[in-house]
């Protein structure tokens, strides 16, 4: 039985994994042009395009809607927030240029990845409590047994 807190099983609903999966992939394109391509911080490109490799490795997670990849990306993607706010002072107008698309880039998937969380939270409660109110509860049980005692007490006499 899954709970409101266990909820792997539970998917985070359409359309939060399609919009988180498509930003990472944009956030991978920028980045991956950005440090080979662009504007390298070295010429020919540098080790810093390894940046993207956890968006990388958070693609299928994010594709297949699993909640545990939602919740860790939710704090790796500040890291490329920051980066962008960083490099937003740049020294080169297209390096001022690329921080600022990288930064909407990264606000974007960090609002898809809360909003594809708090849908899947909110999923999650809905089926909570429609399993609670079919299920009858212990204390419900137990506060109608002394009752049902005197019925059948009742009945015998």
């Amino acid at each position: 039985m899954t709970t409101l807190w266990n909820s792997r099983a539970i998917p985070v609903p359409k359309p939060w994994p399609v919009i988180a999966t498509a930003l990472s992939a944009a956030l991978i394109a920028l980045g991956l042009a950005w440090e080979l391509f662009l504007d390298p911080i070295r010429p020919g490109g540098s080790w810093l395009a390894l940046k993207v490799l956890p968006l990388v490795i958070a693609l299928p997670g994010l594709w297949k809607a699993k909640m545990p990849t939602f919740r860790w990306m939710s704090l790796m993607v500040w890291l490329y927030v920051g980066e962008a706010l960083v490099r937003i002072i740049g020294l080169t107008e297209i390096e001022r240029q690329l921080a600022w698309n990288s930064l909407a880039l990264s606000l974007g998937l960090t609002t898809a990845i809360l909003m594809g969380a708090r849908a899947q939270i909110k999923v999650a409660k809905t089926l909570y409590a429609e399993l609670t109110q079919q299920t009858p509860t212990l204390e419900a049980d137990q506060a109608t047994a002394p009752n049902a005692e005197r019925a059948t007490d009742q009945i015998q006499r």
